[in-house]
């Protein structure tokens, strides 16, 4: 067929174009056929070809219907040459015709087609159907905790008891014993984990574990820095090896709290103004204050005291933290709240009330640490996913209860480990987002005090959805495009701009049909940015679909 939008002059020039096509393909076969370089079947065939378009041709040169003249000859190249697959020799864009259908065409046709529709599905989908409902419940009310249960004994007792079985643990069962100066630090170790242990309630099997844990982490880098100096064929000096040891240890274990910690300081909101608090180098319990050996500072270098004392509050923090431990940033934040506390009491730190007598057969088996700090930050993280626990019939094991619809992918505005760990990892957010019980915030108390102020902390206003989540983990099309949609620029972009590239002007301006992009190069260049404003409009509302509650409020 030839399109009906030609001019007179298109049409002459369409004819001649395709017969003149024909006569030189003709030619050029008796040439080759004078050569002898055609078998015979192959020069039959030929044959064929050149007599169905030579006649197509002068049936085009007999006619003086122009319209029927290029039919003529657009079908003796078309049909009489190539044999109806293909006739690239319009005189304008887009310059060939498909005289017939192809497989490929039809897989293009059917990838397009189920593009388009997963496009449409997704919209209907993003736009009519509504997110499975949360069901919000109450709260359980606030437990009254008190230390563990056990023999009841004074805190002078209490803490004299743990400090030297950790310090026997050292200088008896571990081979960090014959190093020297390991009987001064064995001292001053034991004595912090001690004082944490009491002062801060953490429990005491933790500190027993999170101490053995210390020697092992020691003595292995002990190995490391020995292995260091063979290889660099220099002496092993014994006398400083647990000191240089405890550098490497703080440095590898404590590197992501130390780069928190700097961007958590670089932030003025975080201080009040107020300088950044001096580092702990010691802590003294102020129940054990007749206890002796109990100053970090003997036998080791003040830098040496605070490197320890870090190490210490980090691995006693990370031993309690259970799931919390997912949130990396949260022990951080915990780590140094504590390192910075003015007090070191129980009484002080969790209120009198929460301080008691115990015995055998008390109903707390949590210490104060674990139930007025983790547990209420737990609870927040269980009650955003789970319902209840059962019990498994199997094997009578507990079983956490997905809420309703959570069971195939958590809902998009439900908030995760990475929503709560995004909070913590921005301080401005963090001073504006954490709420005591009274409503006031927790960055409004001095750094010396805030450590006391998190078992008043409301922490399941503070955590929820609204004031964490800055993405929405939506399960469409729209959270493929939000993530890749700069790749669909650019090769949108490179695509237009090499179709017009290869395409050139047309050879003949017709005034009653006008190219889709321009006639002239200049013209279709500037259509090129229409793609632009298309791109900005997808992605806005791919961003608004997969933006969170917190990052639309802070638009």
């Amino acid at each position: 067929t030839v399109p009906t939008s030609y001019n007179e002059a298109e049409l002459v020039k369409l004819k001649d174009l395709n017969c003149w096509k024909v006569f030189h393909a003709v030619a050029d076969f008796n040439t080759t056929m004078a050569q002898g370089n055609i078998g015979t079947t192959l020069a039959k065939a030929w044959a064929e070809k050149a007599e169905l378009a030579t006649f197509l041709c002068g049936q085009a040169d007999a006619t003086s219907d122009s319209y029927t003249a290029a039919f003529f000859a657009v079908n003796a190249w078309g049909k009489g040459i190539m044999d109806g697959d293909e006739c690239c020799n319009m005189v304008r864009a887009p310059y060939c015709l498909a005289m017939q259908q192809s497989l490929s065409t039809v897989a293009v046709g059917i990838l397009i087609g189920a593009v388009i529709l997963m496009f449409v599905g997704a919209t209907l989908a993003s736009c009519i159907m509504r997110p499975a409902k949360v069901q919000q419940r109450k709260p359980l009310g606030e437990v009254k905790v008190t230390p563990p249960f056990g023999e009841q004994m004074s805190a002078e007792e209490d803490l004299g008891t743990i400090q030297d079985e950790l310090q026997r643990t050292w200088l008896q069962s571990s081979c960090l014993r014959a190093l020297p100066g390991a009987q001064d630090l064995a001292c001053s170790t034991a004595g912090i984990f001690a004082c944490l242990q009491a002062g801060f309630g953490f429990q005491k099997d933790n500190a027993r574990n999170q101490y053995e844990h210390l020697l092992s982490l020691w003595r292995s880098h002990c190995a490391t820095v020995a292995d260091r100096a063979v290889q660099e064929k220099a002496p092993v000096e014994e006398t400083g090896l647990l000191v240089e040891a405890l550098g490497d240890l703080h440095a590898e274990l404590l590197e992501g709290f130390t780069v928190w910690r700097s961007k958590f300081y670089r932030c003025k909101a975080t201080m009040g103004g107020r300088e950044p608090p001096a580092p702990a180098t010691e802590f003294r319990s102020a129940r054990a204050t007749d206890v002796p050996d109990l100053e970090v500072s003997r036998g080791a270098a003040e830098e040496s005291r605070r490197l320890l004392t870090e190490v210490a509050v980090y691995l006693l923090v990370w031993g309690e933290a259970g799931n919390a431990r997912f949130m990396p940033e949260v022990l951080y934040f915990l780590t140094e709240l504590l390192l910075a506390s003015d007090s070191v009491s129980p009484e002080e730190l969790y209120g009198a009330d929460a301080v008691g007598p115990v015995g055998p057969g008390t109903p707390y088996h949590s210490n104060l640490f674990l139930s007025k700090v983790i547990r209420p930050i737990y609870n927040v993280i269980f009650d955003e996913w789970y319902d209840c626990i059962d019990l498994d019939p199997k094997d009578g094991r507990d079983v956490k209860k997905l809420r309703e619809g959570f069971d195939t992918y958590l809902p998009p505005d439900v908030a995760n480990y990475d929503d709560w760990n995004e909070l913590f990892c921005d301080p401005q957010r963090l001073v504006q987002g954490l709420l005591l019980t009274d409503g006031s915030r927790l960055f409004e108390q001095l750094p010396g005090q805030r450590f006391a102020a998190l078992s008043r902390m409301d922490w399941r206003t503070s955590l929820q959805p609204s004031n964490t989540k800055t993405h929405r983990e939506v399960h469409s099309l729209w959270g493929v495009f939000g993530s890749t949609h700069r790749i669909w620029l650019v090769h949108g972009l490179l695509f237009q701009v090499g179709v017009i590239t290869v395409t050139g002007d047309p050879l003949i301006r017709s005034r009653q049909a006008q190219p889709l992009g321009g006639q002239s190069t200049g013209e279709r260049y500037a259509a090129v940015g229409l793609l632009v404003s298309w791109h900005a409009l997808l992605w806005s509302y791919a961003a608004w679909q997969t933006r969170g509650a917190a990052a639309r409020a802070n638009r």
